[in-house]
């Protein structure tokens, strides 16, 4: 119990830090439609970093939206069901969806180092940051 404390409060303590990153995402999401539409003149770095920025947040906000329930989810079935088998199929669900997409994803992070292996040019940020482990 001790450690599901401390990876309860690690949860709390880095979901409330990454919180505020919500607000420079949303003012760089600002900055480059207003680049964009008001003044024609897009930026070239924007929409790469606001994908890498989304993909930080959603993974690091996760252990903290699961902590206080507030994941999306179907509950019209699991809501009638006991505590106990409404638990199982909440773990059934975690090895049917989570798994097998973290998996894939490592997968596609190999595939970006392989690529990272074989380019002579400078890469994009977006091979740099998917490779990183």
């Amino acid at each position: 119990m001790v450690l599901i404390r401390l990876i309860d409060g690690l949860n709390e303590i880095v979901g409330r830090i990454v919180a505020f990153v919500a607000v420079i995402f949303a003012g760089m999401i600002i900055y480059d439609v207003a680049l964009r539409y008001g003044f024609n003149s897009p930026t070239l770095w924007a929409f790469d970093l606001t994908k890498q920025l989304y993909g930080f947040y959603f993974v690091l906000l996760g252990g903290y939206a699961l902590r206080h329930q507030s994941h999306v989810r179907v509950d019209l079935v699991t809501e009638t069901l006991r505590p106990g088998v409404r638990r199982g199929v909440e773990i059934l669900g975690y090895l049917i969806f989570f798994f097998p997409f973290a998996w894939s994803s490592q997968r596609g992070a190999g595939t970006s180092r392989c690529a990272l292996s074989r380019r002579t040019k400078p890469l994009t940020a977006r091979f740099s940051f998917r490779s990183i482990r």
